[in-house]
């Protein structure tokens, strides 16, 4: 509730690198009445993001335990780790997973034919458990882009494989504590 996040399907956010995303998308679900999951994909978070996820009701999965899942890669890896935490919930889920970047080891976000099959995946694995499934992803800063930036990569590919994609827009980029606001572009659903 009070969140754009939809059930069933891949919810984005993305936004500048060290602007506060993940912190505030953990905290955006604090009062959540589902369980929560956190999946920190490329250990960039420190003790402090765990107590915060901790304090908020977040569970905290890090990349040493993502790392130790059965896959061969880190997407694989993710994609089973989703599927066996979807199996073992009766209950609604959200789960974040940060970020896109790591789960495909830093390549193949700029054609679509590369990035759409990586996208759809993840869409039918939240679909088959109902789960709102928000992958944390970055952006490209420009000054020409509104706000001076734009999504990282094929920006049409990531959005058609989504059901939610947010902008996250800091207050102020060299302080993130400041907080910002995330700016639904698009949703498709109820």
């Amino acid at each position: 509730n009070g969140t754009h996040f939809l059930y069933g399907g891949l919810n984005l956010v993305y936004g500048v690198d060290g602007s506060g995303k993940s912190w505030q998308t953990a905290q955006l679900i604090t009062n959540s009445t589902v369980a929560n999951v956190y999946i920190d994909t490329d250990g960039a978070n420190g003790k402090q993001f765990v107590t915060h996820c901790n304090k908020a009701g977040v569970g905290y999965i890090g990349c040493d335990a993502v790392d130790s899942f059965v896959g061969n890669s880190v997407l694989s890896k993710i994609i089973n780790l989703l599927e066996h935490i979807g199996s073992n919930s009766t209950d609604p889920l959200v789960v974040i997973v940060d970020s896109l970047t790591s789960i495909l080891e830093g390549t193949k976000i700029n054609n679509a034919e590369d990035i759409s099959p990586v996208m759809y995946k993840l869409n039918q694995v939240a679909s088959k458990h109902n789960i709102a499934l928000v992958i944390i992803d970055h952006a490209t800063e420009n000054s020409e882009y509104p706000d001076g930036f734009k999504l990282e990569g094929n920006v049409g590919a990531k959005r058609r494989a989504t059901v939610t994609t947010a902008r996250y827009v800091p207050i102020d980029k060299a302080e993130p504590a400041k907080g910002g606001t995330f700016i639904c572009e698009r949703a498709r659903g109820n």
